[in-house]
Order: structure tokens, then sequence, then C-alpha cells
């Protein structure tokens, strides 16, 4: 099970409970990225550009979609590449957890370690999140993260899984 969207959306949070509700394994894909390179996210960019950094997230999703089933949090632009994000459809659900810009800037502006882990955050927000608007729509749903309590998206995510099953 994948959870895309938007940095500050709450894949980071939601994905824990969300997996001990459904008995797997949680995983980070920017945490097995950077276990891999040996480096952080930034020091990727920085040394290999933002392409460099999606081929080592394509390689690291395609391993973690071939091992056992788990709750994925992935980056944010993890799925925009149609060719990947149709192989990860094959093989997992996606459930896309959204947030108002204002939520995100909020969220954001709190975390002090936004700055040095996410190297796109001095991008524009509204423009970033238009670009890529269609991968976001392109999941098994959609769940809206504003307001709401960790408990009731995982129940409302759990939901979905069930109907789809």
């Amino acid at each position: 099970m994948l959870l895309s969207g938007f940095m500050g959306v709450g894949k980071s949070t939601i994905g824990p409970p969300l997996a001990r509700a459904l008995s797997r394994a949680f995983i980070d894909l920017d945490r097995v990225i950077t276990a891999h390179a040996g480096s952080c996210v930034r020091t990727i960019f920085e040394h290999e550009g933002e392409a460099g950094f999606r081929r080592r997230e394509a390689a690291a999703l395609r391993s973690v979609l071939d091992g056992p089933s788990a709750v994925v949090a992935l980056g944010g632009g993890t799925l925009v590449d149609p060719e990947l994000r149709a192989f990860a459809r094959a093989l997992a659900p996606i459930i896309t957890l959204t947030a108002t810009p204002n939520t995100l800037r909020a969220r954001l502006a709190s975390d002090v370690s936004t700055a040095a882990s996410r190297p796109l955050l001095g991008a524009d927000l509204e423009q970033r999140l238009a670009q890529r608007a269609a991968a976001y729509a392109d999941a098994d749903a959609q769940v809206a993260t504003d307001v709401r309590s960790v408990d009731a998206i995982c129940g409302e995510i759990c939901s979905v899984l069930e109907r789809a099953a």
C-alpha cells in the first residue's frame, strides 16, 4: 500500500499507525534511499540533481515493491513519472493524502528540519501542486488530512482498502 501526496500532507505521520492497523511493516522511501546512498536527500540533490535523486527513488520503489507487503510513504514526486506510477499501480493500492496549500504551509513552517531535508521546498507551492495534480489524482483514493485526527484518517484509508478488496 502506497501513501502518495505532497510534502507535508502527513505520509510519514499516518504511515506507522496505518501499518500497525494493517499488520504490515512501515517503510519511508526517503529513508531507504538515504540508507542506500549513505547521504541525506539534500546531498543527493546537490551532487546528482533532481534527475539523479529520481533514478534512486525509482530503484528504491521497485525494490520495496518486490518485497513483502508494507505501507510505504513515498516522496512527493515519486509517482509523477507515468511509467513508474503504472508499475506501482499494478502492484499496490495507491492512496493520495491531500491538504490545502494553507495547511501545507503551516505544517512545513512548523517543521524545523524541513529546510534541511526538503530541497524542493523553495519552489512555488501552488505551481508544484498544479504540476503534480494529475499524478496525485491517479490513485485508488484521495484522503484529506486537514484538521483530522490520525485515527480518523487511518480509519478512512482502512475502509477504502476493505471496499477495494
